[in-house]
């Protein structure tokens, strides 16, 4: 499109987006219907002005509507038996403001006001029913199909029926040992812990990581791995540390174990938990996490999760304890584009250069899981091109281009959506001024790994309304990051949660005193 015509259409474009998120809210609250209001008077002023600016050009039907036109045309007058001279020209097109959708627009906050969120009353509640009906059809014989279709029916409620009572007796069978009786009800695992990684120290997740970095010294992703991994763990553990410190964190046996996935639990703008998970290995490898308060003004912090490890680690001469980390590419953010709520642009950020070691060292890091507030959903630049110079395209590419840049969508859930507007009543500010994620420099909280089990129930209800995200061997030297396709099954001891149900004597074990000595 010619401008200003182009710009004028994306702008527009981006304010329906806005709106449709806040109309279709399932928690409402006075400030987020005055901003719904707000936005209707601007989609309102934009769409008048995309019909003046439209008004002088030369629109015309497509063929298909063309040629459909036509035949409707010719069949009426088949039908009426009157004989009409068909038009061989195609209808020029304006865009109509004149109808009931568009003028319902104007009462969405009226109606919301009155009768609720929309989800309460919405025809799409219907719909997804009505192809549950389909479905059923679909598994008849097409003969009688309507007591084929009950029975189907009855049999589904039957078998919810039968799960639930097996859940519930599950849920209530005896056990000794409190973790196992956690495990067995995993709904209720993601509302414990901050994120769910594997537990177990697998022989075949294991790899020998100086030997891995070593066999793969030509990839310039892997130059620093090793300082800015000793500079991560360090800056893990309480107390104040000399650069030189970095020579006493030890991981023992000098084994890394890989993961395939890892799940971020987080508490939604409407108070429900919520999961995303991470896999390196496919596009789902994006996370955000808060801006380190820095020059820019933006709210988050974004990378691209390479790969996903943990380590059993010493520091001096104090007991070896589990740390889970992910090896991370960051992604700045285009301040010569920038956007927001005023210009109507999504985000860009793109890929730094690494020409330089100092590149290479703000390019590339590690952090800690429980600083990841949710996965991100980036839109490729497609009209930026691809590259694939050396330093730029990541490790986990494996050679392969990426795209220069890529949008940030804001509007890909409701969630999200109030992650950058504020005000949701689930969220919560788990980084306070002067504690939040930079790319070298870590200061952490505990990040709740271990749980006293009978502390849970009195904390449930609060817990709810807390945002906690807001998720060797030699033969693993391969080009290939550690980890590809072992397709790792999540089993029961997936979540990252320790609890405990013994004595208050025993609670006083030297895990207890591992844990005052280190900060995870």
């Amino acid at each position: 499109m010619p401008e200003p015509l182009n710009t004028e259409v994306q702008q527009l474009l981006f304010t329906f987006a806005y709106w449709h998120a806040l109309a279709k809210l399932r928690q409402h609250t006075s400030i987020s219907l005055a901003k719904l209001n707000n936005i209707t008077t601007q989609l309102g002023d934009k769409m008048r002005a995309l019909k003046e600016s439209t008004a002088d050009l030369e629109i015309f039907e497509t063929p298909g509507e063309f040629g459909s036109r036509q035949r409707r045309a010719a069949a009426k007058a088949q039908q009426s038996g009157l004989t009409t001279t068909v038009q061989v020209v195609r209808k020029r097109c304006e865009l109509n403001l004149n109808t009931p959708k568009f003028h319902a627009i104007g009462h969405y906050v009226a109606i919301i006001r009155l009768f609720g969120t929309t989800d309460s009353y919405s025809t799409q509640t219907t719909e997804l029913q009505h192809r549950k009906v389909k479905r059923q059809w679909d598994r008849t014989n097409m003969k009688d199909a309507i007591p084929q279709m009950i029975r189907i029916g009855d049999i589904g409620d039957t078998l919810r029926v039968i799960k639930g009572r097996l859940d519930h007796l599950r849920s209530s069978i005896p056990s000794s040992d409190s973790i196992q009786s956690l495990q067995h009800d995993r709904a209720a695992i993601p509302n414990l812990a901050a994120y769910c990684i594997g537990q177990s120290d697998r022989s075949e997740d294991a790899f020998n990581y100086p030997l891995w970095v070593h066999n793969n010294r030509q990839d310039f992703a892997l130059k620093f791995f090793i300082p800015l991994l000793k500079e991560h763990l360090l800056s893990r553990i309480p107390g104040t540390h000399q650069p030189s410190d970095t020579n006493k964190v030890i991981i023992q046996n000098d084994r890394l174990y890989s993961h395939a996935t890892l799940q971020i639990n987080y508490t939604s703008y409407d108070v429900r938990r919520q999961q995303d998970t991470i896999n390196p290995q496919s596009p789902c490898r994006f996370v955000t996490l808060p801006a380190d308060g820095g020059s820019s003004a933006h709210p988050f912090l974004y990378a691209k999760v390479l790969g996903i490890y943990h380590a059993s680690v010493r520091f001096d001469r104090r007991p070896a304890k589990r740390m889970n980390f992910l090896w991370v590419r960051w992604l700045d953010y285009d301040e010569e584009e920038p956007g927001g709520w005023d210009v109507c642009r999504l985000d860009r950020v793109f890929y730094g250069k690494c020409r330089n070691d100092f590149e290479l060292t703000n390019a590339f890091g590690f952090i800690a899981p429980h600083h990841i507030i949710r996965a991100a959903h980036l839109i490729p630049d497609f009209e930026s091109g691809t590259t694939s110079l050396p330093g730029h395209t990541s490790f986990s590419d494996r050679g392969q281009s990426d795209w220069n840049y890529h949008y940030v969508s804001r509007f890909v859930d409701r969630d999200m959506l109030m992650r950058y507007l504020g005000g949701g009543i689930g969220h919560f500010n788990q980084f306070p001024p002067g504690e939040s994620v930079e790319h070298s420099t870590y200061s952490i909280d505990d990040e709740g790994e271990e749980l006293d089990i009978n502390k849970v129930d009195a904390e449930t209800n609060e817990n709810m309304n807390l945002d906690t995200g807001g998720n060797g061997s030699a033969g693993n030297t391969t080009g290939v990051s550690p980890g590809f396709d072992r397709g790792e099954h999540r089993g029961d001891d997936d979540c990252d949660t320790d609890c405990d149900n013994d004595s208050e004597l025993e609670a006083e074990s030297d895990d207890g005193f591992i844990d005052e000595m280190y900060d995870f």
